[in-house]
């Protein structure tokens, strides 16, 4: 309960200090909500505006564009989604901690790179001489439009799912498009509208195929198959020991809570760890 109350303050300082992202008017209303998380998100569905059939919004300096594979049936929940991702990346990042962050120079990995808003954040903080691989199955046509939109040049985007071998299998969607899985989870039976085939790879053929010579940082938010993508970095945690952004939240392919699970595989490949509310991982 601290814990929430302390986030809650923390989100209200950042905003009335933080001016890149909210106009003053949003950050008057957001910052005297009740629930400010949902007041940013509805502060940022009310810019979403539709071009040639595509929604688009623009934060700070960015303009971004939201192309699908597939039909959209529930627009209400897809903005959620949209509204989500653009808050989690921009107005309030969970994506670093004290030991765990980008650098000018780094080589980043982006598995679940949705539509690119994470790899627009490392490429900045990365650099021109840095280099950004965002892995993408779905909405990666998204990911190379924004990229493009934003004339970001350091961000190679993979067109595949990542797990601990390669392959092929079936990757279920819904109009929320923040939570494709390929996990088949129990509790998403009836959840998901959309079912497509998807190329697989794995982190330590990824990183031989693209001829890396270094690997500082991955993120990975893959809804649920955090585990065997992780198992298959063996040969890059050997040589690169990269620092890890873990989403450990999501019920996993045995359909169980998949946080505690990582913390002790994470701790096996003898990494240190801090854990923020049993929702996600640092590990360095």
């Amino acid at each position: 309960m601290l814990a929430k109350v302390y986030g809650n303050l923390c989100n209200r300082c950042r905003l009335l200090f933080d001016a890149r992202y909210l106009t003053a008017m949003e950050r008057l209303k957001t910052i005297g909500a009740f629930h400010i998380l949902p007041a940013v998100d509805s502060a940022l569905t009310s810019r979403i505006t539709e071009r040639d059939g595509v929604d688009c919004l623009s934060i700070g300096k960015y303009n971004l564009s939201f192309e699908t594979p597939y039909a959209i049936v529930k627009k209400e929940s897809f903005h959620a989604g949209v509204s989500q991702v653009v808050r989690e990346s921009f107005v309030f990042p969970e994506l670093f901690s004290s030991k765990v962050n980008v650098r000018s120079g780094d080589t980043v990995m982006d598995l679940g790179a949705c539509f690119g808003t994470t790899a627009l954040v490392f490429s900045e903080l990365a650099g021109p001489s840095g280099k950004i691989i965002a892995v993408e199955p779905i909405m990666y046509q998204a990911v190379r439009a924004n990229m493009e939109r934003n004339d970001v040049r350091n961000v190679t985007v993979i067109p595949q799912g990542v797990s601990d071998k390669k392959g092929r299998t079936v990757i279920e969607v819904g109009d929320y498009c923040l939570d494709s899985s390929m996990a088949a989870r129990e509790y998403t039976k009836e959840y998901y509208s959309h079912k497509m085939e998807i190329e697989l790879t794995t982190i330590d053929d990824l990183a031989e195929e693209l001829k890396l010579d270094r690997l500082d940082f991955i993120k990975i938010d893959i809804e649920g198959v955090e585990e065997l993508a992780i198992r298959g970095a063996e040969r890059v945690i050997k040589k690169f020991k990269p620092k890890w952004s873990v989403s450990s939240y999501h019920v996993d392919y045995a359909n169980e809570p998949q946080h505690r699970k990582l913390a002790v595989l994470l701790k096996k490949f003898g990494y240190r760890i801090s854990e923020r509310d049993s929702k996600h991982i640092f590990a360095w």
